[in-house]
């Protein structure tokens, strides 16, 4: 014999508010995100960006780190 599981009205109702929800908020989701977030109107999308970052380089990493930096813009 096969064990059938249930569903109850209110584990019902649970997952169809949760499946409403979810459905909304990927629908909605894409308006709510600005352009430049994707790159348009002439900015650099956060994908195409560096981001660099300097932990514990001290004096002999700065001088050459700091003129790599500034040679190409990164952020």
């Amino acid at each position: 014999m096969r064990n059938r599981r249930r569903i109850t009205r209110r584990r019902f109702l649970r997952a169809a508010a949760q499946g409403t929800a979810a459905g909304t908020c990927a629908w909605i989701a894409p308006s709510i995100v600005p352009a430049s977030a994707l790159g348009r109107g002439g900015t650099i999308a956060p994908s195409n960006r560096i981001t660099m970052g300097l932990i514990g380089c001290g004096g002999h990493g700065t001088g050459w780190n700091l003129d790599r930096m500034f040679q190409n813009p990164v952020q």
